[in-house]
């Protein structure tokens, strides 16, 4: 619900252990690493598949994971870092792997 509406959401394939809201902020720094591995003129991307590194204990300890992109049928992974704040969310960081 938002703001006493339903509304559906898509999310990411895979294991990601972030919630809708996390995945859609850490989407956008995801696809800011992959900048330099864009081919030239792709203005589409997408995820095809989220998998844990270190994994997800509960909503207190740090954990990342690595998703891949189709970046218009070049193959790219990002590795992310989740860092839970008490009170104030989820910092997150995004670095290109290959």
């Amino acid at each position: 619900m938002e703001n006493e509406k339903s509304r559906a959401i898509e999310l990411l394939p895979g294991e990601t252990k972030a919630d809708p809201r996390l995945q859609r902020d850490a989407i956008r720094l995801a696809r800011i690493a992959t900048v330099a591995a864009n081919p030239a003129a792709c203005d589409k991307s997408w995820v095809t598949d989220t998998r844990e590194m270190d994994p997800y204990k509960d909503g207190n300890t740090p954990w990342s994971e690595r998703w891949k992109f189709d970046l218009c049928g070049k193959a790219a992974e990002v590795e992310l870092f989740f860092a839970p704040t008490p009170g104030a969310g989820t910092g997150v960081t995004a670095n290109l792997v290959k």
